[in-house]
């Protein structure tokens, strides 16, 4: 039987900025429907009022409801079948949705129930059911967080379309079938290189702590946390010396600074105060020193031979307008620096060769101070001539009767 045929009108109103709008039908044939009607008064029109466009008028009543937006209803096990059998309404590329409409689905109608309970069971422990609705556990947000981070194109439903458009490639003679499949295989490389590469060697749990990206919780392994939202970067429980909690990262993964008095050298056997701090662009955690400074910076009445600016002379360092980042520390090697001392390291790399520096065991040395400029850092350099070293060699002969005689050279 035909189907239905009607007439749809839109009108739409102008209140100041707001645009109303609304649609009204007027069945022109029942069609099939026909079958269920007793009579033309069961068709039930929305029928608009004759209105001639851009008429104007005036609101005669104005109601206002308070109502609160929520948010989308979590999925029941219906509802995400349903989406798993229709997921080109999750695509937005034209061409890839359309794909999608004629031919894919995740699963087949007699798996998808099975993939649902997969999820749920103890083994995997993605889903939990609370009510009639489905949840993700915080395994499961950190799995999807994960999954977003390392490898989206598995998440992707425009990747099924890919595959679907070389299903299409294949009919028309533009690829083979070989072809093909050694593109996927290229794909499933890539993907188990990278799974390889950084999927945690301990087992991780999850905590009750919100990452600040909104992607899930942060989650505990044996010597320290991850992040969903930030997977490549490093959250020791142990940081220099410092016992850091889950509250405490996700603080510095917010943009705080997380100060601590209680920071361990190895080196210089002492502690030391810092804050914490999230360098976004390098994506990599980092000390910031900048609070120790007790008083501001005081000029020098030496120039930086750079910028022509006075050197700014801090608690434990002084530096050099041209080179802010640069800190020439007052004391290297037990030997108090002089503000002078470096401005030729700067320079030209190397300064003359200085004296005075003494060795953790208290050796005084000499050596020259040698400046990288792609590190920003100072080293030492020593002359290259070496001491002649006089050399004693003892041998001792087979014994006689006598004492054991001792060759000298």
């Amino acid at each position: 039987m035909p189907a239905r045929e009607y007439d749809e009108t839109e009108m739409s109103f102008q209140a100041t900025e707001v645009l109303f709008k609304t649609k009204g039908q007027v069945t022109k044939s029942p069609g099939w429907r026909s079958l269920y009607l007793q009579g033309e008064d069961d068709i039930q029109d929305k029928v608009l009022p004759p209105i001639p466009d851009q008429m104007p008028g005036v609101a005669e009543s104005v109601d206002v409801f308070s109502r609160k937006t929520t948010p989308p209803k979590p999925y029941t096990e219906a509802t995400l079948l349903e989406d798993m059998a229709s997921i080109a309404k999750f695509v937005t590329n034209p061409e890839h949705k359309k794909l999608l409409k004629e031919t894919s689905r995740i699963g087949t109608v007699a798996t998808r129930a099975a993939i649902i309970e997969e999820l749920k069971e103890g083994r995997c422990q993605y889903l939990v059911l609370q009510g009639k609705y489905l949840h993700a556990t915080p395994k499961g947000s950190a799995l999807i967080a994960w999954l977003d981070g390392h490898l989206p194109r598995i998440t992707d439903p425009a990747e099924t379309a890919l595959w679907e458009d070389g299903f299409r490639e294949i009919e028309k003679g533009e690829v083979t079938p070989d072809q093909f499949v050694s593109g996927i295989a290229q794909t499933l490389r890539q993907h188990l290189s990278t799974l390889v590469r950084v999927i945690p060697d301990e087992a991780l749990v999850a905590t009750t702590v919100q990452c600040p990206s909104g992607k899930g919780f942060l989650m505990e392994g044996g010597s320290g946390y991850t992040s969903p939202g930030y997977p490549n970067v490093r959250l020791p429980k142990v940081f220099c010396g410092a016992n850091i909690s889950a509250s405490e990262w996700a603080r510095v993964l917010a943009g705080e600074k997380v100060a601590r008095e209680d920071f361990y050298s190895k080196d210089k056997k002492k502690r030391f105060q810092a804050a914490l701090v999230f360098n976004r662009d390098k994506q990599q955690i980092e000390l910031d020193f900048g609070g120790q400074n007790k008083t501001p910076p005081q000029p020098l009445d030496l120039l930086c031979p750079k910028t022509k600016q006075p050197v700014l002379e801090s608690e434990k360092y002084f530096t050099y307008p041209g080179w802010p980042e640069v800190r020439c520390w007052k004391v290297i090697a037990r030997r108090a620096m002089q503000p002078e001392d470096f401005g030729p390291a700067l320079q030209t790399g190397r300064t003359e060769l200085l004296e005075g520096f003494k060795s953790k065991e208290g050796n005084p040395f000499s050596a020259y101070l040698v400046f990288d400029g792609k590190k920003n850092k100072f080293s030492f350099g020593f002359n290259e001539r070496q001491e002649a070293k006089r050399v004693t060699l003892k041998l001792t002969k087979p014994r006689r009767k006598g004492s054991p005689g001792v060759l000298r050279r």
